[in-house]
């Protein structure tokens, strides 16, 4: 994640996003999953250490589905889109260093997400800046 702070109201960003997930089944296949994305946010500050957050996230994900005929999992890649808004808080723990926490809500709510629908996203943080 990097970002820059216009102003003390101000800032903007972007993120990317990796990760690996690997499922060891005892009854069934094992699955390997390898997820990437990125996206770009927005934050104002309307007080002091409170901030609204705004992100469009565009992620890849790897999903598996049983296929009857092979009676095997196949897996296949899709793309997904978020909408993510809500607030946070900064704690400054230094003088350039903050922890932040926030509650972000998924507005696009797509087919393939991998959030249930409506279901807060928490995020806490440790940020240095330079």
């Amino acid at each position: 994640m990097a970002g820059y702070h216009f102003n003390s109201k101000f800032s903007l960003g972007f993120k990317a996003h990796y990760s690996f997930i690997k499922l060891d089944n005892d009854n069934i296949q094992d699955f390997t999953y390898h997820n990437f994305g990125g996206s770009v946010f927005a934050r104002y500050s309307p007080v002091p250490l409170g901030y609204l957050h705004a992100e469009f996230a565009y992620n890849n994900y790897e999903q598996y589905s049983y296929n009857s005929i092979s009676q095997d999992y196949e897996s296949e890649r899709v793309w997904v889109s978020f909408l993510l808004l809500g607030s946070g808080y900064r704690q400054p723990i230094g003088p350039n260093a903050s922890v932040y926490g926030e509650i972000l809500f998924d507005v696009i709510q797509d087919k393939n997400s991998s959030f249930e629908k409506w279901e807060p996203i928490v995020h806490v943080r440790a940020a240095v800046g330079f």
